[in-house]
Formats: C-alpha cells, sequence, structure tokens
C-alpha cells in the first residue's frame, strides 16, 4: 500500500469515532460523574441566584454561565434537552443548561428514558402514589 494510502486509512480510522458518545441511563450516576452542582444554596454561594431548586439555568442565563465558567475552569457546562438526555458539554441550542464541577467527558450522554428498569420504577412510583391518595381516602373509616 502507498505511503499516502497508509495515511488516508488512518485519518478515515480517526474520524470514524468522531461522534461516539457514551450513554447512560441512570441520573444519579451522570449527576454524580460530572459533578452536577444542581443544589440552590450552593449555587447561591457561588453567586448565582437560582430560579428554582434543581438548578438548571435558562438559555437567556447562558451568557452568565460562559462567564463564569471562563474565570472559574474547575467548573463546565452540561446541556439539557427535551426526552430526558443531558450532554456534558455546551450546546448552545439547548432547552436548559447546569454547572457541574467533575469528570469534562464531553461525550457522556445521559438518556433515562433508555433505562431498561424505567418501567419498573415507575410502578413503584405510581403504586406509592395510589396508595397516598387510598390512605387519604380511607382516614374517615
Amino acid at each position: 500500500m502507498c505511503d499516502w494510502k497508509i495515511a488516508e486509512t488512518l485519518a478515515m480510522g480517526a474520524r470514524a469515532n468522531e461522534n461516539k458518545m457514551t450513554l447512560l441511563v441512570d441520573t444519579n450516576e451522570f449527576n454524580d460523574r460530572v459533578g452536577l452542582v444542581w443544589d440552590y444554596y450552593e449555587l447561591e454561594w457561588l453567586g448565582f441566584k437560582p430560579f428554582d431548586y434543581i438548578g438548571n439555568f435558562d438559555p437567556e442565563e447562558l451568557q452568565q454561565l460562559v462567564e463564569f465558567c471562563r474565570l472559574n475552569p474547575e467548573y463546565h457546562i452540561v446541556s439539557g434537552f427535551r426526552g430526558g438526555r443531558k450532554i456534558n458539554k455546551l450546546v448552545p441550542d439547548a432547552r436548559c443548561f447546569w454547572l457541574a464541577n467533575g469528570d469534562r467527558d464531553p461525550t457522556l450522554l445521559l438518556n433515562f428514558l433508555l433505562d431498561p428498569n424505567l418501567p419498573l420504577v415507575m410502578e413503584d412510583v405510581i403504586t406509592a402514589a395510589a396508595a397516598v391518595f387510598r390512605d387519604i381516602k380511607n382516614r374517615g373509616e
């Protein structure tokens, strides 16, 4: 094989995995690994005025996050999308954003809707909720 063919083949191999993602389906595992900063009081201590108690930022607040990460390189941005997806990198057209201070691997992707145990978890949640309503209903008896 000619030298240019070897170089072309190697270059093609390097491009083959450009879009490879590491899919996680467990929200806690993803959040722990990327070091998601979602605690209201921690965000307040860092100088943010959180809108809610789950620590996400709206697209209008993205510039503030970018500036914060520029001044504090130990932090990075996680992007959130519809359908339960989070990507461990800045994607400007995402639906919402989080601050993180853990693993910066941009190939980490969370999609909890693909968790094979999700139907069991949902059944447990629905059963527990139904039990609360049943207990309320039966209090008078």
